[in-house]
């Protein structure tokens, strides 16, 4: 399974609800973090009710919230999921967000994040593509070119990046 931080998603098409929400999802935490100071807890449910998501949502849409909670640095503890259902701790740096309105607000007061030990630092989302196969009419549709890597030409059989 693959999981990407808010700079991943919105980099990709289609992930814009996805990133709305999760700016919403923490104005509210950042509300129940004032409410109760100490001990206070966001769960999926409490979601749901609060932004009256249907089933489906509730199920899909929740989940990937959840997961971008568990990834990115907005003042909450780890994210404990049990199936579809999720729990997350709420601190104090959460009220850093109570008033952004949007992902670009959300990033703009987003602290460092480290990723597997590496920080993320990055002013701004980057866009990262993979490519698999050896269909050439594909490659080029589903590729832009990487300027500075290759000539600009995506690879023919190379590999940029070598796990």
């Amino acid at each position: 399974m693959i999981f990407l931080t808010v700079a991943g998603l919105d980099s990709c098409e289609g992930t814009r609800q996805d990133l709305q929400r999760f700016v919403s999802v923490i104005r509210f935490a950042a509300r129940i973090e004032a409410k109760y100071r100490t001990d206070a807890k966001l769960k999926s449910s409490m979601v749901a009710k609060e932004f009256n998501l249907s089933p489906d949502d509730r199920v899909h849409l929740l989940v990937r919230v959840g997961h971008m909670l568990g990834l990115e640095p907005w003042g909450g503890g780890p994210v404990n999921f049990t199936g579809h259902e999720w729990e997350v701790s709420i601190n104090h740096p959460v009220r850093d967000f109570e008033d952004a309105d949007n992902p670009e607000e959300y990033w703009a007061r987003r602290p460092p994040a480290t990723i597997g030990g590496l920080e993320n630092t990055m002013a701004e989302p980057i866009t990262i593509f993979i490519v698999h196969g050896h269909d050439e009419a594909v490659k080029y549709r589903v590729a832009p070119p990487l300027p500075g890597l290759n000539g600009g030409v995506p690879a023919q059989g190379n590999r940029y990046v070598e796990s």
